[in-house]
């Protein structure tokens, strides 16, 4: 969901020679140094894949987009441009408080508690983070246990 798909193709160039380059020097290296155990490489391959997975999974994975309201009435702004109308407003209840909601005149939805709107990707995102251009994605609720 991000502008520009330079960024993580760049991250993946760079993911991809740093695990040549650990596994024909320093493993190789280290390797030799112990008598030939393989315990370096076996752990050289581990992080590799974990490293390129999790990379994979937080740079595909929704990050908590939520959905635009389609029914809601659109209306030109002061710009020129055309916004959402704002219904009523609305609060919800953590805790034993009445929290009011924030409205996103850019999605036409009202935002749970810790939902922001990311301007690069022009979505509401749930529990947002921030907007990574080297996975090309929010970091959000679905994914930020595996960035």
């Amino acid at each position: 969901t991000g502008t520009s798909w330079l960024p993580p193709a760049a991250t993946v160039v760079a993911i991809v020679v740093g695990i040549i380059l650990l596994f024909a020097f320093p493993i190789r290296d280290l390797t030799n140094r112990f008598d030939d155990h393989p315990d370096f490489i076996i752990v050289g391959v581990i992080l590799s894949v974990a490293t390129i997975v999790l990379y994979c999974r937080t740079s595909l994975m929704d990050p908590g987009i939520l959905p635009r309201c389609p029914k809601a009435p659109r209306v030109p702004d002061s710009n020129g441009g055309i916004r959402y109308s704002r219904p009523p407003g609305t609060q919800n209840l953590v805790g034993n408080k009445r929290v009011p909601l924030r409205y996103c005149d850019q999605c036409g939805v009202y935002q749970p508690p810790r939902t922001w709107h990311c301007t690069v990707c022009n979505n509401c995102v749930q529990k947002f983070d921030h907007h990574c251009p080297w996975i090309g994605n929010c970091v959000g609720k679905r994914n930020y246990i595996y960035f």
